[in-house]
C-alpha cells in the first residue's frame, strides 16, 4: 500500500507539472533548465522528456542525492542558489515550484536567479495567491496557510517586486494541480474546515476505489512568468 501510495504522489507531481512545461513551451521549447527546490528531481525528469538540459539547486542532503542519481553529480548542487557552481547567464529557464513563500528574502533570491538566467530567459514561479477563490472561501482555514510559509503574494505584489528586481511580468494564469481524493482528504484533515472537510471525507469514503485517480483542480496558488527588461 505504501508503494501504491508513493507511486500514486509522483504520478500527482509530475502531471501538474507537464502543465507548467506545456505553459513554458510557448516561450522557451529547449535549453538549460535551472530547478531551485529541485527535491527528489520530478520536475527536472519532465522537463527533461520535453527536451530541456536539467540542472537543480536542492538544501536537503537527502533529496539532492536522489536527485544526482537521476542526473549526476554535476547537474545537481546540494546547497543554496547563491553559492552554486553554474556560471553566470547560463539558464534558459528558473523554476521555483512552491519555493518563493518560504525563503526569508524573495527579493534577494529572484536577485540572485536574474544573474543565473540569460538575456532572453523566462522565470517561472508557482506560488499560493491571497486573492484565489480557495482563500476567499475558506478565510482563516486557507489550507496554504501555514507555519512554514513565510511570505504571501497576490497579483500587485508579484508586480511591485518584478519591478523592485528589474524584471517584466510575461503572464499570471491560476495553477491547476493534478490531485487525487486522497490527497485532497488527507489535506482537509490537517487543514480542517468544518463545512468542507467532512464532505470531501464524505466523497473520499464513497468514492474509495478510485481514490488515487487524477484530477485538475486550482487549490489557491497562480503560475507567474517573468523575463528581463531588456
Amino acid at each position: 500500500m505504501e508503494k501504491e501510495e508513493k507511486n500514486s504522489l509522483k504520478k500527482m507531481k509530475k502531471n501538474t507539472f507537464e502543465q507548467r512545461i506545456k505553459l513554458l513551451s510557448n516561450y522557451k521549447k529547449t535549453g538549460n533548465i535551472l530547478d531551485i527546490g529541485t527535491a527528489s528531481g520530478f520536475f527536472l525528469e519532465v522537463a527533461k522528456n520535453f527536451g530541456f538540459e536539467p540542472y537543480g539547486v536542492e538544501l536537503s542532503e537527502y533529496s539532492a542525492k536522489l536527485a544526482q542519481q537521476k542526473f549526476g553529480q554535476d547537474k545537481i548542487y546540494h546547497g543554496i542558489l547563491e553559492n552554486c557552481p553554474f556560471p553566470k547567464l547560463f539558464f534558459d529557464v528558473i523554476a521555483m515550484s512552491d519555493l518563493l513563500e518560504h525563503v526569508q528574502n524573495p527579493i534577494s533570491l529572484l536577485e540572485c536567479a536574474s544573474q543565473f538566467l540569460k538575456e532572453d530567459g523566462i522565470i517561472i514561479i508557482t506560488t499560493p495567491n491571497t486573492e484565489s477563490f480557495s482563500r476567499k472561501i475558506m478565510g482563516k482555514k486557507w489550507t496554504q496557510y501555514k507555519p512554514e510559509h513565510l511570505f504571501y503574494f497576490d497579483k500587485k505584489s508579484i508586480y511591485y517586486l518584478a519591478n523592485l528586481i528589474g524584471l517584466k511580468i510575461l503572464k499570471i494564469q491560476p495553477a491547476w494541480k493534478s490531485i487525487n481524493l486522497k490527497y485532497f482528504d488527507d489535506q482537509f484533515s490537517i487543514y480542517k474546515n468544518t463545512f468542507i472537510t467532512p464532505i470531501v471525507h464524505m466523497i473520499t469514503t464513497i468514492f474509495f476505489p478510485i481514490k488515487n485517480f487524477n484530477f485538475n483542480v486550482l487549490l489557491g496558488e497562480f503560475v507567474i512568468l517573468m523575463g528581463k527588461n531588456k
